[in-house]
């Protein structure tokens, strides 16, 4: 959610930083504009700079496209949905076995670095 309402602040702000800076264009061509604005860019810069929203526009929209797709389908009865729901908690209960297993394992280890260590330490001042 916080990443949709990232993209929407950046489209507005985008949007009103162009909108702000377009130079007034008469309807009319043979009608010149009342006044020139004074934070209007070049048209050139500023076709730039609306070509690379476009293009930011784009590839966002291509990102939200894969993934939408990369999203699994819902077609799960709730049967087949708890019994994954179990096997990934299963999963996560062997995953978390395994990490307090390796992290005893590391503690054992350096409480004989520890030991050693000081048996080397003692020895030198004996």
């Amino acid at each position: 959610m916080r990443v949709l309402v990232q993209l929407t602040v950046q489209f507005v702000s985008s949007l009103d930083y162009l909108s702000t800076r377009a130079p007034m264009v008469a309807h009319d061509p043979t009608v010149a504009a009342a006044r020139s604005h004074e934070r209007a860019l070049p048209l050139d810069q500023l076709g730039r700079e609306s070509r690379e929203l476009a293009s930011d526009i784009a590839k966002r929209c291509r990102q939200i496209d894969t993934l939408i797709d990369a999203l699994p389908a819902h077609e799960l009865s709730d049967e087949d949905e708890s019994a994954a729901f179990e096997r990934l908690k299963q999963e996560n209960q062997q995953a978390d076995e395994a990490y307090k297993a390796a992290v005893e394992h590391a503690k054992l280890l350096l409480d004989q670095l520890k030991h050693a260590l000081r048996a080397v330490a003692d020895s030198r001042y004996d």
